[in-house]
């Protein structure tokens, strides 16, 4: 039998949407803003896979500036963000201190300094205690300034390089540009990633960007869904002799054990001192040599300087081996 609508549950359909009471027991959808301007393009997965790959960049970056700088430096990945490049160059200040990187084999990368970051560096590394200085804002660099900047750019992008080695990535710097649209960059619209890398120096927290075009992440994709866990260095030789003559020195017991042999139960309940017990074993039958309970050799009985040994005069197969 058809199963009909009520006059009701007619008018509730024929009623333009939001009015009408819903159903009893119906409860309201959560609703779920989306931007499709912005589409999340990078899955989970990646997004974890570049966390772990830019780990290791930011420990060896963090050595290498300490070092460049001789002074303490903590670099950590803040966050991974997905957004539009038109978005990501409103954020930059005026004038802006970026750099533009290549990533063969054929994507450019941006690299955004904050200028809190930028003008201590120059101050300390022209010879100075690191200070910014009052006013900071709306101050353009210097052709000197901005070959300074530059060698701590090579050296951003010496590591960048390292990192990406696995994935046939190799990142050069381009030519300086003073404004981010004269650059061969992504056009507004274009979807990409930004890694935002916090740089603690000196007590000042500032921070540097990498822009990744979401077309590089798509050219090595494969490789990012591929085991991306960094990969424990091979051990040093000196360390594997080092292992191995220790384990030389490690105590094994050895027992010689007859072949087993099958008594009644009435007979082993009926044993006293000085019964003999007759075994299957003959005298010239082999015995079995156990290294940490696993049978490993054939060995006969011998007596050599008046102590009894057991002679090696075969080996037990693999497949026979079975820890007792």
């Amino acid at each position: 039998m058809e199963k009909r609508l009520s006059k009701d549950e007619m008018d509730a359909l024929l009623s333009p949407p939001g009015q009408g009471s819903a159903p009893a027991g119906a409860s309201a959808a959560a609703v779920m803003v989306y931007d499709f301007t912005r589409p999340d393009r990078i899955s989970k997965t990646m997004i974890e896979s570049l966390r772990q790959v830019h780990d290791s960049f930011c420990s060896d970056l963090q050595s290498a500036l300490t070092s460049y700088l001789r002074t303490a430096t903590e670099v950590q990945l803040e966050s991974i963000d997905q957004v539009s490049y038109g978005e990501f160059i409103n954020t930059f200040s005026d004038p802006p201190c970026i750099a533009a990187l290549n990533m063969s084999p054929s994507s450019v990368a941006t690299l955004q300094l904050d200028l809190e970051l930028v003008f201590p560096l120059i101050d300390r590394l022209t010879g100075g205690s690191g200070a910014a200085g009052a006013n900071i804002a709306g101050r353009k660099i210097t052709e000197i300034e901005q070959t300074i900047i530059g060698e701590l750019v090579e050296i951003v992008t010496k590591h960048l390089t390292t990192t990406w080695r696995s994935l046939d990535t190799v990142f050069t710097m381009k030519p300086k540009e003073s404004r981010p649209q004269l650059s061969n960059t992504p056009s507004p619209s274009e979807p990409i990633t930004v890694l935002a890398f916090e740089i603690k120096l000196d007590g000042q927290s500032s921070h540097v960007r990498l822009c990744i075009p979401y077309t590089a992440l798509e050219k090595v994709r494969s490789k990012f869904e591929q085991d991306t866990t960094p990969q424990p260095p091979a051990p040093a030789p000196a360390d594997v002799r080092n292992i191995f003559t220790n384990l030389l020195k490690a105590p094994l017991t050895i027992t010689a054990d007859l072949p087993p042999t099958m008594v009644k139960l009435r007979d082993l309940l009926e044993l006293s001192n000085d019964d003999i017990l007759t075994l299957d074993t003959k005298i010239d039958d082999c015995i079995r040599i156990s290294i940490a309970r696993l049978p490993s050799f054939e060995a006969k009985l011998v007596r050599v300087n008046r102590h009894k040994t057991a002679k090696v005069v075969g080996v037990i197969p693999e497949r026979r081996r079975k820890p007792r």
